[in-house]
């Protein structure tokens, strides 16, 4: 405990930054994106950005000298649901401001089938073929399926666990030499991978 005052100031001649994007709640980013980080800085030149993946425990350094309002982030690979973004000035590492809620980061790769491989099936629907997937920080996943190249797509399964890691697809009896599989989060379809 601490019996020394402290101040606030509404002041507007007060170095001040304002983070705005990450902050609402439910926020899922996927590894590999790339993301518009944005934020307002009052009487504040340089910035830097940090990540947490513990909720603000500890924060590792993802970019420094930026004299903008905004930068375009590609979201480490540092999977969890406790992430926070810290943006702060580099003259006074006292001027800051952290992500309102934590996001998550999530991870997919499709490892099978992923390109090249030609699948026999028969028009009964009984050929079973396994598809296969790693992932982290991730609840369920859909399964879809295309015969045009990805052009349009057929759920195979809405709604996984994404820790299975495999599906046993009954493949459809459709003769194609475009077809993909494509597999996402649910929460956030655009965290996803295609064959």
């Amino acid at each position: 405990s601490s019996n020394a005052v402290f101040s606030i100031s509404t002041s507007s001649t007060q170095p001040k930054v304002v983070l705005s994007y990450p902050s609402a709640n439910g926020i899922y980013l996927g590894v590999g994106q790339q993301i518009s980080v944005s934020w307002t800085r009052q009487n504040v030149s340089i910035v830097g950005l940090d990540l947490s993946t513990d909720d603000g425990n500890t924060w590792n350094q993802i970019a420094t000298g930026i004299n903008a309002n905004s930068y375009m982030w590609t979201v480490s690979d540092y999977p969890g649901s406790l992430c926070r973004l810290r943006v702060r000035s580099i003259a006074n590492d006292q001027v800051l401001d952290i992500s309102d809620n934590a996001f998550s980061i999530s991870r997919i790769e499709l490892l099978s089938p992923n390109g090249g491989e030609l699948i026999t099936s028969d028009y009964s629907g009984q050929s079973v073929f396994p598809i296969t997937w790693s992932s982290a920080n991730m609840g369920n996943v859909k399964i879809e399926y295309s015969t045009n190249g990805g052009s349009n797509w057929e759920t195979v399964n809405a709604s996984i666990p994404a820790g299975s890691g495999s599906y046993n697809w009954a493949v459809p009896g459709v003769p194609t030499t475009s077809a993909k599989i494509r597999i996402s989060n649910v929460d956030n379809n655009s965290i996803a991978d295609v064959s």
